[in-house]
């Protein structure tokens, strides 16, 4: 995991540096993983947001399992960010490590094999943790 020091850099740095693609570990550069950040960050936001509009306006309380979307949108910039791995491009079999969707196809298939197998487990990674956030959110009381 990135320290806070390479954290502020991948947020602020906007030099492009080349990084290197590991099967199944690593299929975004720097330019990705500040996008990545920034969809967390967003949808972080989009949960306060939510949140305060349910409360202040009185919503029903199943209106609470919303929170569902804008929690998937924060865990999975985060996850991808911190994991350097877009479950994505993943899938689809490309690795974007020189700039903004600059995708490159992998074309050994045990690589290819790894990527999906690390996206498999991203998506369920972060389908368990939106559903977490949201059934706590759900099970606060009013």
């Amino acid at each position: 995991m990135a320290g806070v020091d390479d954290l502020r850099l991948l947020i602020m740095n906007k030099e492009v540096v080349e990084t290197r693609y590991i099967p199944g570990s690593c299929n975004i550069g720097p330019v990705e993983i500040r996008r990545r950040f920034k969809i967390g960050f967003t949808g972080l936001g989009l949960m306060v947001l939510y949140i305060f509009l349910v409360e202040w306006l009185d919503f029903p309380h199943l209106f609470r399992l919303g929170l569902f979307l804008p929690a998937f949108y924060m865990v999975s910039g985060f996850i991808q960010a911190f994991g350097k791995f877009c479950y994505v491009y993943g899938w689809k079999g490309v690795a974007s490590l020189s700039g903004r969707r600059k995708l490159k196809n992998i074309t050994e298939q045990d690589s290819v094999k790894k990527d999906k197998n690390r996206a498999i487990t991203f998506i369920i990674l972060v389908v368990f943790s939106s559903v977490t956030i949201t059934v706590i959110y759900f099970l606060l009381p009013v």
